[in-house]
C-alpha cells in the first residue's frame, strides 16, 4: 500500500448523532454550555443518588424500554455494549461485569441521556470514564476516588465527536487488518452447497493532528451489506467507492461486509473422507484427510477438526499422520489437533471404531466440522489498492495485514 500526499481537509457531512446531542428531554434544541459539561463530569453515584439508588427493578424497566425503543435497536444496543465490554476490561463476560459493575454502570449513565443515544465512541467514553485497571482500584479504593475523568473531552461537543483534538505522536503510524470469516457447507461429493463471507477492516490509527484520510480498493464492487463507521463519508463512498473519513483515535472498526452465497466463494480447504458402518458387525472405518485447496500459495494453519459420532460408537482406534486427536465416550466428540496443513503432505486420521453389538447402522453418516486460519489472505480476493493522508504534512508509516478464518464450516459425510 501506497501513497501519502497533503491537501484541504474535506466538509464533513453532518452526523445524526450531533443534532440529538443538542436535544432536551422535551425535544427542544440546546447548545451544550458550562453548566451541562459540568452535568457531564459529575460522578455516577451523585446523578445516581435518587435516582437508580433505591429503585425496584420495576420501576427501572421503563427506562430500560424506552432506551430499546426510542434510542437504539436491541441487536444494534446488545452489540455495541458487547463492543465496549472489550474495550474496557479486554472480554465481555458476565463474571467481567459483575466484577465491574460500577464502571458498567458509570459508562452506560454516560452513552445516554434520556434514553437516547449520546456518547458511543470508545474513546470519548474512555476520557470519561477511565478503564479499571488494579492501581487505579487500589488509587479509588484508598483515596475514595472514581472513574470519572476531571474534564470533558474536547472532541464530545465538535463536529467529530469521535475524535479528540489536540493528539500528537511521536511515531505517527496507521494499520489496517482485513479479516474475513467463511461460513461454508460442502456435500460429500466436495461441492459447495452454500458459501459466504463476513469480513471486518479494524483500524489502529495513531496520528498527530486532524487527519484526514482515504482508502481505495482495487475491487470494492466485492463489497454487498456494508456497514461503515460514523467517520465514513457516504456519499463520496456510493459515489465514488472510496472510504473517505477523519479517523478515530486508536482502535476502532472502519467497516463490516458481506459477501453472499450469489458471489462465487473460493473454498480454500477440502476434506477426502471414508466413514463405514457395517451392518451384523462391532467394527466401522474412519478415515479423513485435510489440505489446502484454494489458498493462493499461503500456508493453512491452526486446523482444528471435530465430530458428533452417532450413539453406537463405544470407542475409537485412531493414527493420525500428525497432530493429536481425542475422543470421549460419553459424550461421543471426536477431536483432532492438526495444526499446520503441509501441502507435499496432507495430514491424515485413520482407523476403526468399536460399535455397539446389534445395533443398527446410523441413519445419517456424522457431520465434520472444520476450524482454520490463513495468514495474509482475503479469500474473497478483497484487496487495498493505496491510502492517503490530507490535513497533515508528516508521512506517516502504513500498514496492511489479511486474514481469513472459518466460521462455520461443515462438511457432509
Amino acid at each position: 500500500m501506497t501513497g501519502a500526499s497533503t491537501g484541504p481537509i474535506g466538509v464533513l457531512e453532518p452526523d445524526n448523532r450531533a443534532s440529538r446531542q443538542q436535544r432536551s428531554i422535551t425535544g427542544e434544541k440546546r447548545l451544550p454550555d458550562a453548566q451541562s459539561a459540568a452535568f457531564r463530569r459529575r460522578s455516577w453515584a451523585e446523578r445516581s443518588r435518587g435516582s437508580r439508588v433505591g429503585q425496584s427493578a420495576g420501576e427501572r424497566l421503563p427506562q430500560r424500554a424506552r432506551w430499546a425503543g426510542q434510542g437504539l435497536s436491541a441487536p444494534r444496543s446488545g452489540g455495541l455494549c458487547e463492543q465496549l465490554g472489550r474495550d474496557y476490561f479486554g472480554v465481555c463476560s458476565e463474571p467481567v461485569i459483575k466484577d465491574n459493575v460500577v464502571v458498567v454502570y458509570e459508562v452506560l449513565e454516560e452513552m445516554l441521556d434520556n434514553g437516547f443515544p449520546l456518547a458511543t465512541e470508545s474513546n470519548i467514553l474512555k476520557e470519561l470514564i477511565k478503564p479499571p485497571t488494579i492501581l487505579r482500584t487500589v488509587v479509588n479504593t484508598i483515596t475514595g476516588s472514581t472513574n470519572v475523568g476531571d474534564q470533558l473531552p474536547t472532541g464530545q461537543l465538535s463536529v467529530v465527536p469521535w475524535r479528540r483534538t489536540g493528539v500528537k505522536y511521536t511515531n505517527n503510524e496507521a494499520y489496517f487488518d482485513v479479516i474475513e470469516e467463511i461460513d461454508a457447507i460442502i456435500d460429500k461429493s466436495g461441492s459447495t452447497i452454500t458459501a459466504e463471507i463476513q469480513g471486518v477492516i479494524d483500524a489502529c490509527v495513531k496520528l498527530t493532528g486532524m487527519p484526514d484520510l482515504t482508502l481505495s480498493f482495487m475491487n470494492p464492487r466485492l463489497l454487498d451489506d456494508v456497514s461503515f463507521h460514523p467517520c465514513v463519508r457516504f456519499k463520496r463512498w456510493e459515489s465514488e467507492r472510496i472510504l473517505s473519513f477523519i479517523p478515530p483515535d486508536g482502535n476502532f472498526r472502519l467497516l463490516s461486509y458481506h459477501v453472499s452465497a450469489q458471489n462465487l466463494v473460493a473454498i480454500p480447504v477440502y476434506v477426502k473422507h471414508n466413514i463405514s458402518f457395517r451392518d451384523s458387525s462391532s467394527l466401522g472405518r474412519f478415515e479423513i484427510t485435510v489440505g489446502p485447496k484454494q489458498t493462493m500459495g499461503k500456508t493453512i494453519e491452526g486446523v482444528t477438526v471435530t465430530s458428533q459420532m452417532p450413539k453406537g460408537v463405544l470407542n475409537m482406534s485412531l493414527t493420525p499422520s500428525q497432530g493429536t486427536h481425542t475422543f470421549d465416550p460419553v459424550t461421543k466428540m471426536l477431536s483432532w489437533d492438526v495444526g499446520k496443513i503441509n501441502p507435499q503432505k496432507p495430514p491424515n486420521l485413520k482407523g476403526t471404531m468399536s460399535l455397539q453389538a446389534g445395533a443398527s447402522k446410523p441413519d445419517e453418516n456424522p457431520t465434520i466440522n472444520l476450524q482454520f486460519k490463513i495468514q495474509q489472505l482475503a479469500i474473497s480476493g478483497l484487496k487495498v489498492n493505496r491510502l492517503d493522508m490530507y490535513g497533515e504534512k508528516y508521512k506517516p508509516f502504513k500498514g496492511i495485514k489479511y486474514m481469513t478464518k472459518a466460521g462455520k464450516f461443515q462438511v457432509r459425510t
